[in-house]
């Protein structure tokens, strides 16, 4: 949460309060607040993608991570290495099917390939935690049986 003060027209002061979606999410529930299901679907929809904020790829060339057809990946997936939220990149892209680029370190050939692991009847989950994921340039996953 953050607090920003300034003076208004009249000499009063306004304070400005940011808090994230999760924050009014919390609150919603803690305290038994009405919220219309489209306000609370917008809210649960920007929550989930806060992990964007700390990627490393936010301040990076997009072509680097989505290059033409046979196009080079090496730097794109150097810095999905060393990122922060490298986990839940990965997970967005498998959970919403995204078919082009590198996600989570991973081409989209590479993500294909988990899909049918992660549906197998042996239920195997991705462990998607950075420290946890191989450090290949194939960007391996660790995997682990659940259950």
């Amino acid at each position: 949460m953050s607090f920003e003060t300034r003076s208004t027209v009249s000499g009063g002061v306004a304070i400005d309060v940011r808090v994230s979606p999760q924050t009014i999410l919390e609150l919603i529930e803690t305290y038994g607040l009405i919220a219309s299901p489209r306000a609370l679907a917008a809210l649960r929809e920007a929550s989930e993608l806060l992990w964007q904020e700390q990627a490393l790829c936010k301040e990076a060339d997009p072509e680097q991570f989505f290059p033409e057809k046979g196009g080079a990946t090496t730097n794109a997936k150097k810095l999905c290495k060393a990122c922060p939220v490298r986990g839940e990149c990965l997970e967005y892209a498998l959970s919403h099917d995204e078919r082009f680029g590198i996600w989570g370190g991973l081409s989209e050939r590479e993500r294909r390939r988990l899909k049918p692991r992660r549906r197998s009847p042996r239920r195997t989950a991705v462990v998607a935690h950075s420290e946890e994921v191989a450090a290949s340039d194939y960007g391996a996953l660790a995997t682990r049986r659940v259950g």
